[in-house]
């Protein structure tokens, strides 16, 4: 295991958002098309700011969430508001989003 130490949080989001970005550029040139799925929550959100930032071919991505909360899609507690906010701007805005939730009657 490696470990990875950094002066301080804005090194690290830096840092880890370099890191999946190279991952995301690495897959688009294998494959043509990837797939990102995030946690919401408070916790990414300098990390989402940071990585929306990176120059990359976000209309071949696809962003979506591995958790949500069953509220509203507009209400403050939810994950793909969080996401949409703070993910899907910048040079990210051009990436698809496939939420969870859903208004729609089966």
């Amino acid at each position: 295991m490696k470990i990875h130490q950094f002066q301080d949080s804005q090194q690290q989001v830096k840092a880890l958002s370099k890191s999946i970005a190279q991952s995301i550029q690495e897959t688009l040139q294998k494959k043509g098309h990837v797939t990102l799925a995030v946690s919401g929550g408070k916790s990414p959100i300098k990390l989402f700011e940071e990585l929306s930032r990176h120059d990359l071919m976000w209309e071949k991505v696809t962003i979506t969430l591995v958790d949500e909360r069953f509220v509203p899609n507009d209400h403050a507690d939810s994950n793909e508001n969080l996401v949409r906010n703070h993910l899907l701007i910048h040079n990210a805005e051009k990436a698809f989003f496939s939420g969870l939730v859903t208004t729609d009657n089966p």
